[in-house]
């Protein structure tokens, strides 16, 4: 590996000692301080649906507009020069603990970075994502077919995703979601999702890129070309005027709560 790299950290707990020659000595977190903020950030969305005929509906949508900033429990390191990678072997059907696997992490960490006595603020902005998509229905809409691109702009790449879907909505109150999606240049990822709509309370859950193939070992199953799932829950509260209430027309205002998991 060779050329320089800074690397900053900012994670409460944590506190990393260093020896005479600036190598990494030890790094070790603290339960106590775990509940600490270090940084905020804003970001904000934009979106739009628009009605092209009674069985094709189309919509666009900006995400992840803002960036965040962490000026507490903040950790830098520098790399200089040059660093020879010798590799760590697994075996899958290892009984050795995980941290012994970690403890040569640590160490290749060590050899490579060093401890910068003085730490700064940094922070950096999300990567927007742009997403455009139509959906097509039949059977009065109750099965619908959806084309999704997502284009995520990172710092240096752009990326490009697409998403084939179905959506069965046999009733108001449920619809469900199937999908298979073109991700990290691999048709191989399945998705799939529940909707409940109770009135003024809509609860979701999405799950998607479900790993299709598995290196087996005696006890253990490890997912192969795929290094992440996506699982999302949350619910939409919808807040009505009394003019909406005696129009039946739907909420233009929602307070809405998401967990993510990643």
């Amino acid at each position: 590996l060779s050329g320089d790299a800074d690397l900053y950290v900012s994670a409460p707990g944590l506190n990393v000692s260093a020896n005479e020659d600036g190598t990494i000595d030890d790094v070790e977190f603290e339960s106590d301080g775990l509940s600490a903020s270090s940084g905020k950030g804003f970001a904000v969305d934009f979106g739009a649906t628009y009605k092209f005929s009674d069985n094709i509906t189309l919509s666009a949508s900006v995400l992840d507009l803002g960036g965040v900033k962490y000026r507490k429990n903040v950790h830098s390191f520098s790399k200089d020069g040059d660093f020879v990678f010798e590799g760590l072997e697994y075996d899958i059907n290892d009984d050795k603990d995980f941290d012994e696997y970690f403890d040569q992490y640590g160490d290749m960490l060590s050899d490579m970075y060093h401890v910068n006595s003085k730490s700064s603020s940094f922070g950096y902005r999300t990567a927007p994502k742009i997403l455009i998509g139509g959906e097509y229905g039949i059977w009065d809409n109750k099965t619908t077919f959806g084309l999704l691109s997502k284009t995520r702009f990172d710092y240096s790449k752009v990326s490009e995703e697409l998403m084939l879907s179905a959506n069965f909505k046999p009733w108001r109150i449920f619809s469900m979601s199937l999908s298979y999606s073109l991700l990290d240049g691999h048709w191989s990822n399945l998705g799939a999702g529940m909707n409940l709509n109770l009135g003024a309370f809509n609860w979701f859950m999405v799950l998607d890129q479900v790993p299709l193939r598995y290196a087996k070992g005696e006890s253990l199953s490890i997912p192969l070309r795929t290094n992440h799932m996506n699982f999302a829950m949350g619910f939409n509260i919808s807040v009505r005027d009394k003019a909406d209430r005696r129009s039946g027309r739907k909420a233009e205002t929602e307070v809405t709560a998401v967990q993510v998991v990643e």
